[in-house]
């Protein structure tokens, strides 16, 4: 309505949140419980791992820790010998895209690897395939074979790391992907519509959405789950 319209026209901010009904089905429901329980027991342990090591504890760093401890404290980008990482710089490294966002890369954890600020700089708007082809590849295989040894990083992670169509890969991405790119779909209506920007350095008023992350918390706090699913265990 023109009332609603010169309401959002005034304030800075508007804020989505995209509900998926019935998107999956029973198995695919444990698949997805499983997947929240296992996220819950890397973030327990990232806290924990920041706390003993007296770092603050917010988001990114929650986040540095957990990609740390999944590539077992190795930069990933990195071929030489001094490819560790050490827990007590965590803050000095970088949580990079994989696949770029502007080419369709999501936020997902899948997509994030934590690496130096040179590496990160380096590998600017590419993908580590098209990125060590074209400034380092005397270096592939060594990378390829570094990449491999960490079994903790799963196979779509591993998948994006390796491959040469990466971006291709990450778009395929079914599910909370699909929920990716309704999300930026809604942005440009609501952008056009109601002449917010579309989240650009100087744009004074947002667009925003909650994750699935948000919902999940709420879901388990008020013990939703066996409402949205009776026939799990």
């Amino acid at each position: 309505s023109s009332l609603f319209l010169r309401y959002l026209t005034r304030n800075s901010k508007i804020i989505f949140e995209i509900a998926r009904e019935d998107f999956i089905g029973k198995d695919r429901a444990k698949e997805y419980i499983s997947l929240q329980n296992a996220n819950k027991k890397e973030i327990e342990l990232a806290v924990k791992k920041l706390e003993d090591a007296d770092i603050k504890i917010n988001q990114q760093n929650i986040l540095r820790a957990r990609l740390f401890l999944q590539q077992d404290g190795k930069d990933l980008y990195d071929v030489s010998e001094n490819r560790n990482l050490s827990f007590q710089n965590l803050e000095q490294y970088e949580i990079d895209h994989i696949v770029p966002t502007t080419r369709g890369g999501s936020d997902s954890f899948s997509n994030f690897a934590l690496t130096k600020l040179k590496n990160n700089q380096d590998k600017e708007n590419l993908t580590p395939y098209e990125w060590f082809h074209k400034k380092n590849s005397d270096n592939w295989n060594e990378y390829i074979k570094n990449i491999e040894t960490i079994k903790s990083l799963g196979k779509h992670k591993t998948e994006l790391l390796i491959s040469d169509d990466a971006v291709k890969l990450e778009n395929k991405r079914t599910d909370l992907h699909a929920t990716s790119q309704i999300e930026k779909l809604a942005q440009q209506i609501a952008s056009l519509y109601f002449g917010f920007g579309l989240n650009t350095k100087d744009d004074k008023r947002k667009i925003l959405f909650f994750t699935g992350g948000n919902t999940a918390d709420v879901r388990k706090g008020l013990d939703l789950n066996q409402i949205l699913f009776p026939n799990l265990s």
